[in-house]
């Protein structure tokens, strides 16, 4: 992660140097990022990653970047994006990939915490998981989410993956993008207040499916 005091103490032998952002933080901020970068002959692109520690590992992220794929060839940059991931969006333009990223992850927190309610309605309901997931993921109900967490789900394999405390900082972030771009949002708040409210009772190492799972349960 590049920070602006760091960047900021760069000096004349940083020039002609490329840093890339992947971190999740807000478009403003990346394109301040961008100016600051580029006043001292640095070139700086925004490209948040999804795709988890697995994808990680495997070189198989999916690369959501600020900037059109002719600027990344021309700046040198694909060699160093084909060894994180094998999936590129390009945006077309600096701060592009990180507000599409906050969207990303404000879709995928909102789906964990439907997906632990429809869970614990089924089991309020004596209807089995395998059961429940069978139907579910031959049926109009099926998402990435339900699907890749079903193995974790049915052997209470509750290790770590993405923490509660980041699951906040991201949903702020989406509604802050929301509110700044004055699109009306019931559902976000909706999901950062559940968040807020029960994450204060849990550790924030825990992952945030199980949270979301073993609190509504």
């Amino acid at each position: 992660m590049v920070s602006y005091k760091k960047l900021k103490k760069t000096r004349e032998r940083e020039k002609g140097k490329r840093k890339t952002g992947c971190v999740c933080m807000p478009g403003t901020d990346s394109e301040k990022m961008y100016r600051l970068c580029k006043e001292q002959g640095i070139y700086y692109v925004d490209c948040p990653v999804s795709g988890g520690p697995a994808g990680a590992a495997d070189s198989s992220l999916s690369v959501m970047i600020g900037a059109t794929e002719e600027k990344i060839i021309e700046q040198g940059l694909e060699p160093f994006l084909r060894v994180i991931g094998n999936t590129f969006h390009y945006i077309g333009k600096i701060g592009g990939g990180s507000s599409v990223k906050i969207i990303n992850n404000y879709i995928a927190f909102t789906t964990q915490v439907v997906n632990g309610e429809a869970l614990l309605t089924a089991d309020t309901l004596g209807i089995p998981t395998e059961l429940f997931y069978q139907v579910t993921t031959s049926s109009s109900g099926s998402n990435k989410i339900l699907n890749a967490k079903k193995k974790k789900v049915l052997t209470g394999d509750l290790k770590p993956g993405f923490a509660p405390d980041l699951v906040v900082k991201d949903l702020e972030l989406a509604r802050q993008l929301c509110q700044d771009m004055k699109v009306p949002n019931f559902t976000l708040n909706t999901v950062l207040q559940y968040f807020l409210r029960n994450y204060s009772s849990r550790n924030s190492s825990s992952n945030s499916f199980a949270f979301s799972f073993l609190h509504t349960r």
